[in-house]
């Protein structure tokens, strides 16, 4: 279900398959699932009047610009229960 109420999403933002992916193992397999935001520069406040000025192209763009990335780590594999 959450893969396909992403579909939308993904054709706007590649990335995000990937982040619905590892959602979807997160909630089936368990583990964790991390969100991180990373820029690669400090965000300023010409850094948002870029975006308002229109100036990034894409929502792929501001996904870069803010160094956003989601994570799924599976449970560590201690053997038979």
């Amino acid at each position: 279900m959450v893969m396909f109420g992403g579909s939308s999403m993904t054709s706007e933002v590649p990335e995000a398959r990937q982040w619905l992916q590892g959602f979807t193992k997160f909630l089936t397999d368990g583990g964790t699932f991390s969100v991180r935001m990373a820029p690669e520069r400090p965000l300023t406040a010409e850094t948002f009047e870029s975006l308002d000025a229109g100036k990034v192209e894409s929502p792929s763009d501001v996904i870069k610009l803010f160094g956003l990335s989601m994570t799924h780590t599976p449970e560590a594999d201690t053997g038979p229960r």
